[in-house]
């Protein structure tokens, strides 16, 4: 339960929301650590969080979610690595989009089965 009193810091996006600085690095060399996306990432602005994405068994997928303080630092960010050539690799940066949300039919009862309304 939250009090009045208690407020969410506006750098927390809402739940099950993206926040609008986060840029998505894609088609990362495998070898390529969290500490080299950050030192590459950092010269455009704090970097708050940053990780790779990894498959079940812990490999690297060649992702990565760079999240900054600011949305212009972020955004600089796409404009350098967005279709640069880096490690024999041309890497794709983009700015992650709000999850869409799923649309569901509702499915009811009848004497004879069901059906969609």
């Amino acid at each position: 339960m939250v009090n009045s009193n208690d407020t969410i810091p506006p750098s927390v996006p809402p739940y099950n929301q993206s926040s609008p600085n986060v840029v998505i690095l894609s088609n990362l060399d495998p070898n390529a650590t969290v500490n080299d996306v950050k030192a590459a990432c950092g010269a455009f602005g704090p970097v708050t969080r940053c990780e790779l994405v990894k498959d079940p068994r812990g490999r690297s997928c060649g992702e990565a979610e760079v999240e900054y303080l600011d949305r212009q630092s972020a955004l600089d960010c796409i404009a350098k690595f967005d279709n640069e050539y880096i490690d024999e690799r041309i890497i794709r940066a983009t700015l992650r989009q709000s999850p869409v949300p799923v649309m569901r039919s509702v499915i009811a009862p009848t004497r004879s089965g069901y059906r969609t309304t």
